[in-house]
């Protein structure tokens, strides 16, 4: 994971604990009903994480086949050079 990514889940994982103590201070509900407020929030959100999560491994998997596609054009292309650079000049006038 990269530095960056490593700090954005840290600021991600603050701002949940921060409002979900926020949420437990200002809201009129008991305990027990703060209790499943914060499951079903909680819930949620693994639920799109998991979503999101879903959709970069897509994403990512698409950026690593176009880049096999590139490099294997490139391969041809480096190999069909180096035969006519090294093919017989009388075969070349054909």
């Amino acid at each position: 994971m990269s530095k960056n990514s490593t700090g954005s889940l840290k600021f991600f994982i603050a701002g949940m604990g921060l409002g979900g103590t926020l949420a437990m201070l200002f809201a009129p509900m008991s305990g027990k009903e703060s209790q499943e407020w914060i499951a079903a929030q909680t819930s949620e959100q693994m639920t799109r994480l998991r979503d999101k999560s879903g959709e970069v491994k897509q994403q990512v998997r698409g950026w690593v086949e176009t880049g096999k596609d590139r490099a294997a054009g490139a391969v041809q292309a480096g190999m069909d050079a180096y035969r006519e650079a090294t093919a017989d000049p009388l075969e070349r006038r054909s």
